[in-house]
């Protein structure tokens, strides 16, 4: 009986424990790669050459794109900018 009533405990505690929880969105593969595509489209139409990064809520890159003949040093700019947005 004294088990069955520590298990009942536990699963109540754990329920409880549970709806803590938050989710979070983030940002899908696919949905990184539809905004970078228009940055990079809108970036090209004023004749400029970028890099692209998106980032997700904790800061990790989801996507980095170089454009054609954009230097190195626009990767790391992109990606502190991506960060501070």
């Amino acid at each position: 009986m004294n088990k069955l009533f520590l298990f009942v405990a536990l699963l109540f505690i754990s329920a409880v424990l549970a709806a803590d929880i938050t989710a979070s969105n983030t940002v899908s593969t696919n949905g990184a790669i539809k905004a970078a595509k228009a940055v990079l489209k809108a970036a090209r139409k004023g004749r400029h050459t970028v890099s692209v990064a998106v980032i997700d809520r904790s800061g990790r890159v989801r996507l980095l794109i170089t454009d054609d003949n954009a230097g190195p040093q626009t990767e790391e700019s992109a990606k502190q900018k991506a960060f501070t947005a």
